[in-house]
């Protein structure tokens, strides 16, 4: 057949078609064998139309000149053609480009990602950690209610121990944190608090369980902020007035103390302040924690004083009615009115804005939904239209990672950027949600400088595998990398570094840290001793191990070296 000025070939069942469509010559025995062709084709587009749509499936970009010259047909008669398919849907407009069939387009788009996954480089995790922590305004902390705005902001839906949020969250992104300032943003409505049923939070945190012992009021077990305009937020709605026989219009009436504070608990209630946790989480007299063992004891006031009631003593119900009044007012709070794909968005943007990469094991850490799975597709149709990227772009942290543009830019300048001599040490609780060491930050192999610890041996036996992640137990990061872990009471130090300059920074960092959280605890750090007994299972008291501890503000103790603090901060020796 002659179609264009060309000599091509043509399936007999075709044409038909190409003769009503271009009126072409064919001869008269293809016409009778494909006689039956005609009447079994649907009407449902033209004959142009159909060629035209089937060269457009083999092809990229179709154009009304490209497709005049391979049909020959006149410019404006081809144009019109494709602008009446692209009407119909069968044809997507790219503008200036052309047109492109939707099935060609999502090939096309497919291997463009593919070509752009494979273009990027990983980098190590450590520039991920030097992210977030910059990010979390850790590296350079803020002061003033406005920086605990914004810290919160960074936070908001993450769940963690009710202990945890005033002891070492806020006072590490906030440089004069005071509790004031938490009830100031909650009591002008900006921020909003929920617990999580005991439960269910001890369900996901060994760490966050509530005290429940029969003279003590049960504390939260884990507890959220979240800005009152976010998507995630429960709703405020009416206020729970306790003890009142006869309350206002509009008021809920009849709940006792005990009720409240179960929905407290449950996360159906909260306070205008975040007062009532604090006193919930101060132990009641009688219930502190079993006290070491002791080989001298007083035998004062174990005779006849043993039955005889204390001064100061609080019952449980004034426990209780002291948590309940501490706070102008109660409501009741109801789940966030946004639907699952409303809330799974507002997830990925948290995620986003706080690690600057979302990745299973990030979203298995800290989303709150239940790992990746749940937002895939909103991921997805972030990829589709070029609002992230997706890629390896973390080492170690799998296929399966989606970061904005301006996010895999600022990993690659973190990756090349300096490091070492020109960070600070930052000391971070490893239940902190900037702290990705053990989740994304692998641990490295432990190690000692040099000349350190020889004399002594070899590591001990709590040097052979990860740290445990305790609630109180330390890591002290260095250009994104772990360098040294502490345990809770700093009894078991762990060094990850063969420099010695850099270990001995982060066991300054340490004390350091240490004696901020004195000063914050006031007279509860008086009897309070901190003691290394190791360093990578070697003696604290081995010379040149008791030396390096000595130049970053410990004394020598008879199990090891010693910390110990006042209320001012000022170091005992």
């Amino acid at each position: 057949m002659q179609v264009g000025g060309r000599k091509l070939w043509a399936r007999v069942e075709d044409v038909p078609d190409l003769q009503r469509a271009l009126g072409a010559e064919v001869p008269d025995w293809a016409l009778e064998r494909a006689g039956g062709a005609v009447k079994r084709k649907a009407a449902a587009r033209s004959p142009l139309n159909d060629l035209l749509l089937r060269y457009a499936r083999t092809h990229t970009t179709v154009t009304p000149q490209r497709v005049a010259q391979a049909f020959g047909l006149g410019a404006a008669v081809a144009e019109g053609a494709l602008a009446e398919l692209a009407g119909a849907g069968s044809l997507v407009d790219l503008g200036a480009a052309g047109w492109m069939e939707p099935t060609v387009l999502t090939r096309v788009r497919h291997r463009s990602l593919d070509r752009a996954r494979a273009a990027v480089a990983p980098v190590p995790p450590a520039a991920l950690q030097r992210l977030v922590l910059e990010r979390a305004g850790l590296d350079e902390p803020g002061g003033g209610v406005d920086a605990l705005a914004e810290a919160l902001a960074a936070l908001e839906g993450v769940w963690l121990p009710a202990g945890l949020w005033e002891s070492v969250v806020l006072p590490a992104r906030v440089v004069d944190y005071r509790p004031a300032m938490l009830d100031e943003l909650i009591a002008a409505g900006e921020v909003v608090w929920q617990a999580r049923p005991v439960s269910d939070a001890a369900s996901r945190s060994g760490s966050a369980r509530g005290r429940t012992g029969a003279e003590d009021v049960p504390a939260p077990g884990e507890i959220a902020f979240f800005p009152t305009d976010s998507a995630l937020a429960p709703v405020a709605e009416e206020t729970i007035t306790p003890g009142e026989p006869e309350a206002a219009a509009g008021r809920e009436t009849g709940v006792t103390g005990e009720e409240l504070w179960r929905l407290v608990r449950e996360g159906a209630a909260t306070g205008r302040s975040f007062e009532p946790v604090r006193r919930a989480l101060v132990p009641a007299a009688g219930t502190r924690t079993a006290p070491p063992s002791r080989r001298v004891r007083s035998r004062r006031g174990r005779r006849l004083m043993m039955g005889m009631p204390g001064s100061g003593e609080v019952t449980a119900a004034g426990r209780l009615s002291s948590v309940v009044t501490s706070t102008s007012s109660w409501v009741r709070l109801s789940r966030a009115p946004a639907g699952d794909e409303e809330q799974a968005i507002a997830q990925v943007e948290s995620l986003l804005d706080r690690y600057g990469v979302v990745c299973r094991d990030l979203a298995l850490a800290f989303s709150g939904v239940g790992g990746l799975g749940p937002l895939m597709p909103v991921l997805r149709r972030m990829e589709e239209t070029g609002m992230v990227l997706r890629g390896s772009f973390i080492e170690g942290l799998g296929p399966a990672q989606f970061a904005e543009r301006e996010s895999v830019e600022r990993l690659r300048s973190l990756s090349h950027g300096p490091a070492g001599a020109a960070e600070t040490p930052v000391v971070l609780d490893l239940k902190d949600p900037a702290c990705l060491v053990g989740r994304g930050v692998p641990w490295p192999e432990p190690v000692l400088p040099a000349g350190l610890g020889e004399s002594a041996g070899g590591h001990g036996e709590e040097t052979s595998g990860p740290p445990v992640r305790r609630q109180g137990a330390s890591v002290i990061v260095l250009g994104g990398a772990p360098v040294l872990y502490a345990s809770e009471n700093l009894k078991v130090l762990i060094s990850y570094t063969s420099a010695r300059e850099e270990l001995a920074r982060a066991l300054t960092a340490l004390a350091a840290d240490r004696q901020a959280m004195f000063a914050r605890q006031g007279t509860a750090a008086i009897r309070r001793r901190t003691v290394v007994e190791s360093l990578n299972g070697v003696t604290a008291l081995e010379p040149t191990v008791s030396d390096l501890l000595r130049q970053a503000g410990f004394v020598r103790d008879p199990r090891g070296m010693r910390l110990a603090g006042g209320p001012s901060g000022a170091t005992w020796r």
